[in-house]
């Protein structure tokens, strides 16, 4: 019975220590469980898959993708982007401008705009097609919009400059001459000092001061400028010197005649830009008739005064469209 009871004793404490998961330290403290220590006997605890490293390399890279890259890198991609479609409409609305699609190429541009809405190249463009289809407020609003885009002090010179333009078309002459004067301090180029003297000779405002201005300009350039010439020979008009006046304005349609006789003959230029250039001459040489057919008229010189007259209307005056 005892070696019965011993081995049945031994038997339970067998089990015991085979069924109790718990196992101690050298001093008798219990060591936490481990996961694999808990399963149920005869339960098979499910192995985790083997990931090749291959597969965590690519897992890692598309993490890098899809979450690391466009936080870092995607505003540089973004701007790279919309760069890119900007150029792209920006060189479609050039080509349709030389082709005399004005209007796609006002639309284009304000696609590049869309995509490039702080560049300054693409409002200056816009504004100066605008003005050639007669959109003086859309024009106008295109450089407004120029002043707040760039700090360059070159650029800002052609900016008012070219805003005095408009309002000098639009009849917003104190307006025109602000702007011009804004243009001669940031720039006193001969081309900015021209463009005031003339607006003061259009608005018949400060004609003394407009003289200065032009006389400056041809100590610069010299007297072979036709259009430098024609400024100044419209303010003499203006100011009641007529025989002066004359002198000036003969010379200024002698030199611009030559000028357009040589055109004639550069046949290896590109039509259209041949076309165009022909055509901004013939402009400038109906504003000289006109102001040479107003001195003959002046000084009773009926014949002659119709005849420049007649002639400048050929030529394309018309100051509602800008020729003026």
């Amino acid at each position: 019975m005892l070696m019965f009871g011993v081995r049945a004793i031994l038997r339970r404490q067998a089990y015991h220590m085979a069924t109790d998961f718990r196992q101690f330290d050298e001093h008798g403290f219990p060591i936490a469980p481990r996961f694999q220590d808990l399963k149920v006997p005869g339960e098979e605890v499910p192995r985790r898959p083997n990931v090749s490293v291959r597969t965590k390399r690519l897992v890692l890279v598309a993490v890098l993708l899809g979450i690391v890259v466009p936080v870092i890198f995607g505003p540089q991609i973004v701007s790279a982007v919309g760069q890119g479609v900007a150029e792209w409409f920006s060189s479609r609305a050039e080509q349709k401008f030389w082709h005399g699609d004005y209007a796609g190429a006002i639309s284009d541009l304000g696609h590049a705009i869309g995509w490039s809405p702080h560049s300054w190249e693409l409002y200056f463009r816009r504004a100066q097609y605008r003005e050639k289809v007669d959109d003086l407020n859309g024009s106008l609003a295109d450089w407004n919009q120029l002043l707040g885009l760039t700090e360059s002090t070159e650029v800002l010179s052609f900016v008012y400059s070219g805003r005095s333009w408009i309002y000098v078309r639009l009849e917003r002459y104190r307006e025109a001459l602000d702007d011009a004067t804004h243009a001669v301090r940031l720039s006193p180029t001969p081309e900015n000092l021209n463009t005031r003297a003339y607006i003061r000779a259009l608005a018949n405002l400060e004609l003394p001061e407009g003289l200065v201005d032009i006389n400056k300009a041809l100590e610069e350039v010299g007297e072979g400028n036709p259009q430098f010439l024609d400024t100044r020979g419209y303010l003499l008009f203006l100011m009641d010197r007529s025989d002066d006046s004359l002198k000036d304005l003969k010379r200024a349609i002698l030199l611009s005649e030559s000028d357009r006789r040589r055109l004639q003959t550069q046949q290896f230029m590109d039509p259209r830009e041949w076309t165009l250039r022909m055509k901004e001459m013939e402009h400038n040489l109906a504003v000289m008739y006109h102001h040479r057919g107003l001195v003959y008229d002046k000084l009773g010189h009926k014949d002659d005064a119709d005849h420049d007259l007649r002639h400048a209307q050929e030529l394309g005056y018309n100051p509602a469209q800008g020729v003026l």
